[in-house]
């Protein structure tokens, strides 16, 4: 049980203290009652790099290192909880949630917002066993695939309660469903931006419902 990780940067260590954490094997319960700001949490070990639930009370916000505030798994995950946003910055994969296996549900409680960094502000499986909820909005910025959902693989339910926004990055804004969805949810409308295939919800595989409570608009992309 953490208050938060990575606030006060590198000022609570001693000289040459970094923001990574790496834990080999599986780790039952993750908590962080505040935010994740720049730091890197990974739980490595092939896949036996499990996390079977984790809940993270404010935000996770990167940075302008490389995957500075992300969570990651080699394995699989269980519930994964935020209670705010998940915002990228300049960094390659900042902002992010990247679980190597497959998830059974992660609920984000606000928005998920991509920048100039690629991959920044993303969440992406290798299949959910339920489903997604983001409650806010899901938009893309610069980076390519920024602002984004991805999953390997099938899922029950994909869920944005706002609006799926594009960006000026390729694939920025976007859900990509690498597998058959039951239900599909936008409750405000998809708008494409500047980027090729932003503004986009994609489903390769078998989609049984669909609802978007807005407006589809295109973009200059």
């Amino acid at each position: 049980l953490f208050r938060s990780i990575g606030k006060f940067g590198t000022t609570t260590q001693a000289a040459g203290g970094n923001l990574n954490s790496t834990f080999t094997g599986g780790v039952k319960h993750f908590e962080v009652c505040g935010d994740v700001k720049d730091a890197t949490i990974s739980v490595t070990g092939g896949a036996d790099g499990k996390i079977t639930d984790a809940t993270i009370g404010g935000s996770i916000t990167g940075g302008t290192g490389a995957n500075s505030g992300k969570i990651s798994t080699t394995g699989d995950a269980g519930t994964i909880t935020i209670g705010g946003s998940v915002t990228g910055n300049t960094g390659t994969g900042s902002g992010s949630v990247s679980i190597g296996g497959k998830a059974d549900t992660i609920t984000i409680g606000g928005s998920v917002t991509g920048n100039t960094g690629a991959s920044s502000g993303s969440i992406s499986t290798n299949g959910l066993k339920t489903g997604i909820t983001v409650k806010g909005d899901l938009m893309g910025g610069a980076g390519a695939g920024s602002g984004s959902i991805n999953s390997g693989g099938s899922a029950t339910k994909v869920s944005v309660g706002g609006s799926v926004k594009g960006g000026a990055g390729t694939n920025s804004g976007a859900i990509s469903m690498f597998g058959a969805v039951k239900q599909a949810f936008i409750g405000g409308g998809i708008w494409g931006g500047d980027g090729i295939g932003s503004g986009s919800v994609l489903v390769s595989g078998k989609l049984t419902n669909a609802s978007v409570g807005h407006d589809i608009q295109g973009g200059a992309g």
